[in-house]
């Protein structure tokens, strides 16, 4: 007979599933404020590690972020911007393309992104442990 344990870290991202003997259960480890949860079997724990983290000890699905955005595509002016809204505090950005920028850490939750340099721009959002990782590809037009 085994025990399957989800191990976490301190902002409650899964790291791990495992499964173990229950005296076994002991010798797990998690990284210093994380912890470790037992939990009935599961079938795949890839999957379950993506579509899940541990908040106030309980493992709770994640959830998308439910951004807004101005508009897609915009001109390569330097002025004009698209605002990216509704971001959770604390979450990374990640720009790459015709700009480039990060990581950086949101704390108003806006973003605004403008640009001298036409192109595609690829917005990626990271907010653990409870939302999905978010992306978008922006256009500067010239």
């Amino acid at each position: 007979m085994s025990i399957t344990l989800v191990i976490y870290d301190s902002v409650g991202a899964i790291l791990q599933v495992t499964q173990c003997a229950p005296n076994q259960a002991q010798y797990q480890q998690s990284p210093a404020g994380g912890g470790i949860l037992a939990t009935a079997p599961i079938a795949n724990p890839s999957v379950f590690i993506k579509q899940n983290c541990v908040i106030g000890g309980q493992i709770v699905p994640k959830v998308g972020m439910g951004l807004s955005v101005s508009a897609t595509s915009f001109p390569a002016d330097g002025t004009s911007d698209v605002t990216i809204g509704e971001i959770p505090a604390g979450a990374s950005v990640m720009i790459s393309g015709a700009v480039s920028a990060g990581p950086e850490t949101i704390t108003d939750g806006q973003l605004a992104i403008t640009s001298n340099v036409a192109g595609s721009i690829l917005v990626t959002i990271t907010a653990p442990p409870m939302y999905f990782d978010w992306s978008i590809t922006l256009v500067s037009i010239p």
